[in-house]
């Protein structure tokens, strides 16, 4: 039998080996460019995160409000879960699956999970993807940077004595941080196309060479090469629409916080003009009711200097909206009519909302009194009215009503605008949310109206539906007024046998002024320019003091340090602060470390000796 020998032609084995090491080549170069945009994709996801939580940061320097900064750990969640995959896939013995959910839980998409740890562990040796890994290291040292920042700033605005000066160094330094993490993250994503780019090149060499050898085959590929081609693009596509979006709502976030730094700076200019104009009305109000106090005056003069204290009397009037826009108004909560808020502020309603939109009251006459601010109040009022006038750009009607219910006063605004659909009505008390076009508006009103109202233990509801107008109603708990019996005014607010009272106040008018008013009282009185030269009269055995008048703002030492180093010291005198306004929340105390009282500028002189007595009785 013949047995026929077939030759063996080694020749055979090429076509097929071209073909594995072209289908590995084209391969590897499919999941590295999946990877690249993997990797691109998540830093983007980690970019996007760390800046919202800068961005909270800076919010939480202006709000002190926890939740800003429950909004930065947030944020961290992301770089916290690629930072657990990176040291688990540099381990010595990793374990991929871990490393592919903590990729997943740091936003990346499960399909690129996979990417993402293949890659990591198969091009780490490669010295671009080794450098890009070295840039990871280096942005999670950063942030690590960022977070013991973000922790002494937690730590400062809670101590309750922050600066503004503080807090703008502590966000200089965060910003420094945060500038070096915006480099790393450029690094990285160039580093990455460099070896992305590296890897094409040598797949460029490998294909070229074994095409010479495989045209047809080639060809034949092309078609589901040129398929999936397709739908990588159409898939990066949409990954650039996402981070288009991205980009957009960070850009948002930033403009919000541009504007709420904007307003800052307003109110602390509107604080400090007030500031100063109610030292000025201190001393024109108190002499002009000093001259008019004087017996036996003419009739004419006497009517001359009634209309001027009038006039003084609404100058501090619009000093308190200044303070009530900048938010450093001293607190002045007591018990009082809501009608008559409405029916003061109704002039000023009518000119802000224009002639185009008509302004209607209806007041219950029944209504009982509420306890409130009567400034923060009417910021309410003006709040719930000017977003009213924006719902009706074509003039419309607003109503301002008040009724009673069972153990409350409720406060109504009513308009015919353009109302709101139920997802709109669900965010309006959010900070920074609004509908309208950006510059014309910042998002802060309803929230502010929200914040004031529940602070006095109040509630806010709205019906809205789109074309029906909306409805605001407060309600705010009903009090009574308080028995004139239990007011603690002093039918004699003279001085006693031998009472002394030392004046601390830096601006010479005023301090000359409440001088003259207690000396004409019959108090002997004792001055000093700031803290430090006070502390310098108390020292002295020869001039004993029942009572320390204190300004609160003052060059050198101010009020709240002079009550401390009193303290310190063992001087037990009661204090009196003044004030034309607050620069911060923190309660002052006096140095037996009870709450101090607040005499709020301008002060007429019957006010000023009345609570100068009431203090000294109480101590």
């Amino acid at each position: 039998m013949m047995r026929v020998r077939l030759p063996f032609a080694p020749g055979l084995l090429l076509p097929p080996t071209i073909v594995i090491v072209l289908l590995a080549v084209v391969f590897t170069g499919t999941r590295v460019s999946n990877g690249v945009r993997a990797y691109v994709g998540g830093e983007s996801l980690w970019s996007k995160a760390q800046k919202e939580g800068v961005a909270a940061l800076y919010r939480y320097s202006t709000t002190r409000d926890e939740a800003d900064y429950e909004a930065y750990r947030l944020a961290q969640r992301i770089p916290d879960a690629d930072r657990r995959a990176r040291e688990e896939l540099q381990g010595p013995s990793p374990d991929p699956e871990v490393a592919r959910l903590a990729f997943i839980e740091g936003g990346n998409h499960p399909a690129d999970a996979v990417e993402l740890v293949w890659i990591f562990r198969w091009f780490a040796w490669a010295p671009y993807f080794r450098d890009a890994i070295r840039i990871w290291g280096e942005a999670d040292d950063a942030r690590d940077e960022l977070d013991v920042q973000a922790q002494a700033l937690q730590v400062l605005i809670r101590s309750g004595t922050s600066t503004l000066e503080e807090r703008r160094a502590m966000l200089t330094r965060i910003a420094e941080v945060d500038s070096r993490l915006t480099r790393l993250e450029s690094d990285f994503s160039a580093t990455i196309a460099a070896g992305a780019r590296w890897v094409n090149r040598a797949g460029v060499l490998v294909v070229s060479a074994t095409g010479l050898l495989l045209i047809v085959l080639g060809m034949l590929l092309m078609g589901r090469l040129g398929r999936e081609q397709r739908r990588a693009i159409e898939s990066e596509r949409a990954r650039a629409a996402d981070r288009v979006h991205a980009e957009a709502a960070l850009r948002e976030r930033e403009e919000q916080l541009r504007e709420s730094q904007k307003l800052e700076a307003v109110g602390q200019l509107a604080g400090g003009v007030a500031h100063d104009f109610n030292n000025l009305l201190t001393v024109i109000q108190g002499n002009l009711e000093l001259v008019r106090s004087a017996p036996e005056q003419d009739p004419e003069l006497a009517e001359a200097l009634d209309d001027a204290l009038r006039a003084a009397d609404r100058a501090a009037g619009l000093t308190a909206q200044l303070l009530t826009f900048s938010r450093r108004q001293v607190s002045q909560r007591r018990i009082l009519q809501l009608n008559e808020i409405v029916s003061e502020t109704r002039s000023m309603l009518q000119r802000v909302i224009g002639e185009g939109v008509r302004l209607a009251t209806d007041l219950d006459a029944t209504l009982p009194p509420v306890e409130g601010d009567p400034g923060q109040l009417s910021q309410v009022i003006l709040n719930l009215v000017l977003n009213a006038r924006d719902a009706m750009p074509k003039g419309g009607e607003i109503l301002v009503r008040t009724h009673a219910r069972p153990g409350w006063s409720v406060l109504e605004v009513v308009d015919t605008g353009e109302g709101m659909d139920e997802a709109t009505r669900a965010r309006i008390f959010e900070p920074f949310f609004t509908t309208k076009k950006v510059g014309k508006g910042t998002g802060l009103g309803l929230a502010t109206v929200y914040g004031i109202v529940t602070a006095l233990g109040g509630s806010i509801d709205v019906r809205s539906a789109p074309g029906q107008g909306s409805t605001f109603s407060i309600r705010l708990p009903a009090r009574e007024w308080p028995d004139p019996g239990d007011d603690p005014i002093h039918e004699d607010d003279s001085a006693d046998a031998d009472e002394a009272i030392l004046v601390v106040e830096d601006e010479p008018s005023v301090r000359a002024l409440a001088t003259r008013i207690l000396e004409g009282r019959g108090f002997r009185v004792h001055t000093a320019t700031n803290g430090e030269e006070a502390l310098a009269v108390l020292a002295d055995p020869g001039r004993p003091v029942q009572l320390v008048l204190s300004d609160v703002v003052m060059p050198e030492m101010g009020g709240r340090a002079l009550s401390v180093a009193m303290r310190t010291r063992g001087l037990r005198i009661p204090v009196l602060f003044m004030s034309g306004y607050t620069a911060d929340a923190d309660p002052l105390i006096c140095p037996s470390g009870r709450p101090a009282q607040l005499l709020g500028k301008p002060f007429t002189p019957a006010e000023l000796a009345r609570r100068v007595r009431a203090v000294i009785d109480g101590a």
